[in-house]
């Protein structure tokens, strides 16, 4: 409404601009409304979308302010119901509450879809859900005020609305009952409780609660009477009862540790920086309570702590402990980030990025990948050094259990440690990334028998000489199992005879029944997980989770993470007894739920992974197959190229596009320099495409047997492509594909030693790329033409068209043609005897590579500079490259042995 009447739009998307904007209550930028709206469109086609669904919203007055780069709502010129709902509902007002379920009379943006944007329809989703709990809340409250001021009438209307709102809410089922009861209409009230159960039964595969139950005998065996209006304060839900004086005895975790934290903190207060600390022990020998310790001992001096956490759950999501560890640093006001350079956080926005963040390009190479890992270790490293600042300390807990990437990050900051950070580390075996790493390994020893008898002392268990030696056998002196079995006995004349999956078993059949639920819900999840994703996924309401959280933290099962306030299972072996307890039925529903619920509230970078696993585990393979499809794209645009090829496997193997997969995994095996592996995946794509898409794939194909050394091979490739295109391909992206496949059969023809057959296809080669006008394939059309004049002795003309192809390879963002026209000019210069000129072109290829992070080519770079600066008499400078070089090389299609022809990659 504006000045009292109604404004309308043409076009969907202005609601959707208004809804958005107004809900950030902050200015948002136009990149990101751009990409949350039109997604499939190309960038400069969404902005202009923009501009004129902006141009349609201005209807709405100087409310909407418009600038440049962003669109917010001037708070002094406009109402909006959702910010007065949120107000009235914080409140302590009766009426206020009663004005916010007035202004919540339908679900949030009703009617209102965008069949073209996702991601708007999530974030709607989303909203709509969180405003759901809070009406909730606020019925809670007004059905208790109501009630107290004798309103019995008022409270049941409010009470029904409640309880349609969240038909798997319990206690709205029990309010219900009750009003139904006292306003005396009993047989309402006791079929309320079989409506209950059957909804409970049918969504959760659960029963009522026990109170639930009683408050039926109740109602049915005696009634209930109505109760006495009071003078009412502000009414708040009643928390259910929980089980009290079940606590668990705090666990000693130090209890022959003291030495061992003494030396680790020693060690991580050296002098220099590095080597990184590793603590090496069996799960449940108290490494991460010795890790723990030391936190405390660095917080309580002032040092900054941060945490990373591999969880076997999290395997296959591209940098997920990275991206927490990135969060911890945007979520500390002391770190000064804004005294890093822009682009260092730009890079961290790629992890964690901000609502109106436009989207930042793939990662598209090694060197891409080393630069976000740059941009990490320097946010790492703030505050600068100043004398006697103690370390930030960086805990990696469970190395051996992070995701291929962020071990990947780990091993990449062992060996560039920077002087004010501190690195520990804690696993069972080290991972491949840490080899060549500094890191100074500590062992943790099991208890002995008088440390186990300490141990079990402190925790109020008396145990004899004879029966601790067995104990501490049968244990091996793991301080977990030494807590589970303290646990389950009181003395040495009721020790348990139970292996641990039987102890914890014993101890969460005595949990209460929602308890165990919302315990279910944590290991099914496989991650830390707030109270809103506990409550999603256990399918209990909002009292419910919580005073099951606290029931199962007083136990012992759960742990509350203090860096986020999440909560989780403490070891898997809690997780594997819950969820083995669980029927399949009920363990697919619990899986169902948590993808739904991670889905709705997915997060970039790359959860995508976790509601795909979900899905799978949940018997929902189509949704799955998509899911897991999606989820190596985010791991490949983040260079974690092993996790994607796993997603895509899961993909395939669940129905996804099989041509769409082989093609991709192709892709992932190239990056991964598994080039004969690439080569039958690419091979089972091609045998399922047809016309320019199998042209495409017969190029691709066409550059792993080249970078093979196979040219025959690659030239048959490149000419059923050609063959394929055709003379006159239809459309552009075809005729770059074309005027590409044509630059690689005249090199290709010069690799085979017919020099006049490539001289003769020059000319068609450089017409194809004018025609297409495109940079990229321009520049490799110059760039074979140099390398064709070189081969025939003409030096000028080899050096012309060289430094065209550089030309137009420097608009381009790819740097792959640049490093191959300066490596070229090299071999240009290096044969007409100018040694300088040739080492500074071949410098510039070498820098140009490093940035690129093509291995293959890197390591070919490296050896054409060794030969020149061996010519040069430097040869302890080319025996460093060398050396570089065979380590590059030896990377490459490392799972076959036969790799000779690997090498012969010099120019292309």
């Amino acid at each position: 409404m504006r000045a009292g009447a109604p404004v309308a739009f043409d076009t969907r998307k202005s609601y959707a601009v208004l809804a958005r904007v107004a809900l950030a209550r902050r200015p948002v930028s136009r990149d990101a409304l751009a990409a949350l709206l039109w997604p499939e469109a190309d960038p400069d086609r969404a902005r202009s979308a923009l501009r004129r669904t902006l141009s349609v919203t201005g209807a709405v007055g100087p409310c909407l302010v418009v600038d440049r780069s962003a669109v917010s709502v001037d708070p002094t010129l406009v109402d909006v119901d959702a910010w007065e709902f949120e107000a009235l509902a914080a409140g302590d007002d009766p009426a206020g509450w009663r004005r916010a379920v007035e202004l919540a009379g339908g679900r949030f943006l009703d009617g209102l879809a965008l069949r073209d944007a996702p991601e708007f329809d999530d974030w709607q989703s989303q909203t709509a859900a969180d405003y759901e709990r809070q009406v909730g809340t606020v019925l809670d409250r007004l059905v208790a005020a109501e009630t107290e001021d004798g309103r019995l009438d008022v409270a049941l209307g409010l009470a029904r609305r409640r309880l349609a709102l969240d038909p798997l809410h319990e206690p709205a089922h029990q309010a219900l009952m009750r009003l139904l009861a006292w306003t005396g209409d009993r047989s309402a009230a006791m079929d309320q409780f079989r409506v209950c159960a059957r909804t409970l039964d049918r969504e959760l595969g659960v029963r009522p609660l026990p109170e639930t139950h009683r408050l039926y005998d109740l109602i049915r065996d005696e009634g209930l009477d109505p109760p006495e209006p009071r003078p009412r304060a502000v009414a708040r839900p009643a928390p259910a009862p929980t089980s009290a004086g079940v606590a668990v005895p705090p666990l000693p975790d130090l209890v022959g540790r003291d030495e061992l934290v003494a030396r680790v903190a020693a060690a991580l207060d050296g002098p220099q920086a590095g080597p990184a600390v590793a603590l090496v022990g069996e799960p449940g020998s108290g490494r991460s309570s010795v890790a723990a310790a030391v936190c405390r001992e660095r917080a309580d001096a002032g040092g900054r702590v941060l945490t990373m956490r591999g969880l076997e759950a999290e395997r296959g999501i591209a940098l997920g402990a990275v991206t927490a560890l990135v969060r911890q640093l945007l979520a500390d006001d002391a770190v000064p980030l804004d005294d890093l350079p822009f682009g260092v956080r730009a890079e961290l926005g790629r992890l964690a990025p901000e609502t109106d963040q436009s989207p930042l390009p793939p990662l598209d190479s090694p060197g891409a990948q080393a630069r976000l890992f740059d941009s990490v270790v320097a946010a790492l490293a703030l505050p600068a050094p100043v004398p006697d600042a103690a370390r930030t300390l960086l805990v990696v807990d469970d190395v051996d259990l992070l995701d291929e990437a962020s071990a990947d990050f780990v091993g990449y900051l062992a060996r560039r440690l920077p002087a004010h950070v501190a690195l520990l580390l804690v696993y069972r075996h080290a991972v491949e990334a840490l080899q060549g790493a500094e890191v100074e390994r500590l062992a943790v020893p099991p208890l002995a028998a008088d440390e186990a008898g300490r141990l079990l002392a402190a925790m109020g268990v008396s145990v004899g000489p004879e029966a601790l030696e067995d104990l501490v056998r049968r244990t091996g002196g793991s301080p977990r199992l030494l807590r589970e079995f303290a646990l389950a006995s009181s003395s040495d004349d009721d020790l348990p005879t139970l292996e641990l999956r039987g102890l914890l078993e014993s101890r969460l059949s005595a949990l209460g029944e929602t308890t165990r639920q919302v315990v279910s819900a944590a290991a099914v999840l496989g991650r830390a997980a707030d109270v809103d994703l506990l409550r999603a996924v256990s399918g209990r309401a909002d009292v419910e989770v919580v005073d099951a959280i606290e029931e199962a933290v007083g136990r012992g099962l759960l742990v509350e993470l203090a860096d986020s306030g999440e909560y989780d299972v403490p070891y898997d072996a809690v997780r594997l007894a819950a969820t083995g307890r669980l029927s399949r039925a009920r363990e697919r529903l619990l899986h169902s739920r948590a993808a739904d619920a991670l889905a709705a509230r997915r997060q970039a970078p790359a959860s995508a992974a976790a509601v795909a696993t979900h899905l799978e585990l949940a018997g929902r393979e189509d949704e799955a197959a998509a899911w897991y499809w999606t989820a190596a794209l985010e791991a490949r645009d983040l260079w974690a190229h092993g996790i994607a090829l796993q997603h895509l496997q899961r993909a395939v193997a669940l129905g996804h596009d099989p041509a769409a997969c082989h093609l991709a995994s192709g892709e992932a095996l190239i990056a991964l320099g598994r080039y004969r592996d690439a080569i039958d995946e690419l091979e089972l794509a091609a045998q399922l495409a047809e016309g320019p898409e199998l042209a495409a794939i017969e190029h691709r194909l066409a550059d792993v047997h080249h970078r093979l050394g196979a040219w025959t091979t690659s030239r048959a490739h490149v000419e059923h492509a050609l063959d394929l295109l055709g003379a006159a391909p239809d459309g552009p992206d075809a005729a770059v594909l074309r005027a590409r496949c044509l630059a690689d059969h005249a090199l290709l023809r010069l690799r085979e030693g017919d020099v006049a057959a490539a001289d003769a296809e020059l000319s068609e080669v450089l017409a194809a790329a004018e025609r297409t006008g495109d940079a990229a394939a321009l520049a490799q059309a110059h760039d074979v033409a140099g390398v064709l004049a070189a081969a025939g002795g003409d030096a000028d003309a080899a050096r012309r068209h060289l430094r065209a192809s550089l030309s137009y390879a420097a608009n381009l963002a790819d740097p792959s043609y640049a490093v191959a026209a300066w490596n070229n000019l090299a071999r240009v210069e290096w044969t007409a005897d100018d040694v300088a000129a040739a080492l500074d072109a071949q410098r510039h290829a070498l820098e140009l590579g490093e940035r690129h992070g093509d291995r293959h080519r890197l390591a070919a770079l490296h050896t054409n500079l060794a030969d020149l600066l061996h010519a040069d008499g430097r040869t302890d400078d080319a025996m460093e490259h060398l050396a570089r070089a065979a380590e590059l090389f030896a990377s490459v299609d490392r799972e076959d042995e036969r790799r000779p022809e690997v090498w012969k990659l010099v120019a292309w």
